[in-house]
C-alpha cells in the first residue's frame, strides 16, 4: 500500500513538473512570436520609408528631366 501511495504521489510530480515545463515553453513560444511580429511590423515601416524615398527621388528626376535647358 506504501509504495501503491509513493508511485501516485511520483506520477503528481510529474504531471506538474510536465505542466509547468510546457507553461513555460508556451510563454517562451509567445515572446519569441511577438518579437517576430515586431521585427515584420519594423521592417515593414522601413519598406515604406525607402518606397517613398524613391518616389520622391524620381519625382525630383522627372522634374529635373522637364526642365528647359
Amino acid at each position: 500500500r506504501r509504495q501503491r501511495q509513493m508511485c501516485i504521489r511520483d506520477r503528481a510530480k510529474a504531471i506538474e513538473a510536465e505542466a509547468e515545463a510546457t507553461e513555460k515553453a508556451e510563454a517562451k513560444e509567445a515572446k519569441e512570436e511577438a518579437a517576430v511580429e515586431e521585427a515584420q511590423e519594423e521592417l515593414a515601416e522601413k519598406a515604406e520609408e525607402a518606397a517613398a524615398k524613391d518616389a520622391e527621388a524620381a519625382e525630383a528626376e522627372k522634374a529635373e528631366k522637364e526642365k528647359p535647358e
